[in-house]
């Protein structure tokens, strides 16, 4: 249980910690990096606009933290597979799901396509640190 909720934790610290160093481990940080600077003008927008149902976008976060979890709770590496195969299906399906929000927010699309990215850009985040669950130090 103490891995499910170190892991829960670190995936916010190594994505918001990735704007320091964008590019420290290439698209590993770069992608997060993005993701923020995304996040920071998409809340901005967002909020100068008032559009409360872009909140819908904290449903792929969801999604992103519950695969750190159920990694976590596995805690066997060998069930993901070698290839990555479900971690190229998580992202699939977060890019459709970002797509669909987006689609659905006529009036704020600026702000829904920095969303979107941000979205996108967590769950990445979360199939590095599910990926890697494994090997995060323990502080």
């Amino acid at each position: 249980m103490d891995d499910v909720i170190r892991l829960s934790a670190y995936l916010p610290e190594y994505f918001f910690s990735s704007i320091r160093w964008p590019f420290a481990l290439g698209p590993f940080t770069a992608v997060p990096a993005l993701g923020v600077i995304c996040l920071a003008v998409g809340s901005l927008l967002g909020v100068v606009r008032r559009q409360p149902r872009l909140l819908v976008f904290l449903i792929p976060v969801a999604a992103s933290q519950a695969l750190v979890v159920v990694a976590g709770l596995l805690g066997e590496p060998g069930f993901w597979g070698a290839d990555g195969g479900i971690y190229t299906i998580f992202l699939v399906l977060q890019i459709i799901l970002a797509s669909v929000l987006f689609s659905r927010a006529q009036s704020a699309m600026p702000a829904a396509a920095a969303l979107a990215v941000f979205s996108f850009a967590y769950a990445f985040a979360a199939v590095v640190v599910a990926a890697t669950a494994f090997h995060v130090p323990t502080p």
